[in-house]
């Protein structure tokens, strides 16, 4: 099973290389017909008289060798555990995160089960961690009757609203993406749909390193991902502040089409989403039955959306990526 090569893999843990900055760099070398080993192998004097990085970059970059055994080591262990370390160099990278946020997407991420349920429409569902019974249950049917008929459902492995998601669809024998708020070797899947998870129907995904635990910080990067794989943003429950503020904001940012459910009278945990109504959000009725209708519109505005030409985020597009078109990836098993 293919994975990123150890040199972009080393490149990715030298401290003060930020992904914006490692993305530049791979540009960089690709323009100047460099390898990355070449790169690594300069003389420290000409590689900082030839490459203008900051001195944290160049002094880690000084001792990359003290990185290169313990860099060998995560290979074997992700390739153990059946985990592909993807590279924004190759060319099955989500077309989505290269297109929209251009040198700030992931250089490199960590995926593990089905990369092509990417390719289908996207409906992602965030909200918060504390809804009330009834938001669960709108949204865990909701996502069951989306993922039948056809949508991938993106969200974010946490408690409430996502759990809700991610059953909904899996229990539905439809398809979900996990984009996670942790390295990808902490992820455990809930108990509620753990059964359900199949090499087929489900993507793990996370761009942080693969042993990192959650942490604030991480949730907040992690719904800018949710935002940018989506062709539509469904906001189940959300108070006035919560952490879906951040994923709304990438949404609107990227003129994604939103829904959100809108109650006679919201509980505590959607008082936040009759505001969203000012920002163009679609209100859904938090109904026991969901109406063919409904489902079709949805279906329809994420079809419309894939199908429509992708914003370009940030400071760049995908041309000025560098791919590597010579590998072909395969399947990893997931959890092996």
């Amino acid at each position: 099973m293919p994975i990123a090569n150890t040199h972009i893999l080393l490149l990715s843990r030298i401290k003060g290389l930020g992904p914006s900055s490692l993305n530049a760099l791979l540009n960089t070398l690709r323009s100047r017909r460099y390898s990355i080993q070449r790169f690594l192998d300069l003389d420290p004097f000409v590689r900082r008289r030839e490459f203008p990085l900051s001195n944290l970059v160049h002094t880690a970059l000084d001792h990359w060798r003290d990185l290169l055994e313990s860099t060998q080591q995560l290979q074997r262990e992700l390739k153990s555990r059946g985990i592909l370390a993807l590279p924004i160099t190759h060319k099955t990278y989500p077309r989505k995160l290269r297109l929209r946020l251009g040198l700030s997407a992931p250089p490199i991420l960590y995926l593990q089960g089905n990369l092509s349920i990417l390719n289908e429409p996207t409906l992602a569902i965030v909200g918060t961690r504390r809804p009330s019974e009834r938001g669960i249950d709108v949204i865990t049917r909701y996502a069951a009757a989306l993922a039948k008929a056809g949508l991938t459902i993106v969200s974010g492995h946490a408690r409430g609203i996502d759990s809700a998601a991610h059953h909904g669809a899996l229990s539905a024998n439809g398809r979900t993406a996990f984009i996670l708020p942790s390295g990808i070797l902490s992820f455990s899947p809930r108990s509620s749909y753990k059964s359900y998870i199949s090499p087929h129907n489900a993507l793990i995904l996370s761009q942080f390193p693969p042993h990192a635990q959650f942490s604030p910080a991480f949730a907040v990067q992690r719904n800018r991902i949710i935002a940018a794989l989506a062709d539509a943003l469904f906001v189940g429950e959300t108070p006035l502040r919560g952490g879906s503020a951040y994923a709304i904001r990438h949404a609107l940012a990227l003129r994604l089409p939103l829904f959100t459910l809108l109650y006679r009278t919201p509980p505590p945990s959607a008082q936040g989403n009759r505001s969203l109504l000012a920002s163009g959000a679609i209100s859904l009725k938090p109904l026991r039955r969901i109406t063919p209708d409904v489902i079709k519109h949805i279906v329809k505005t994420c079809r419309t959306s894939h199908r429509t030409p992708l914003s370009q985020g940030g400071r760049t597009s995908a041309r000025h990526i560098p791919l590597d078109s010579s590998s072909v990836i395969e399947q990893p098993e997931l959890f092996k």
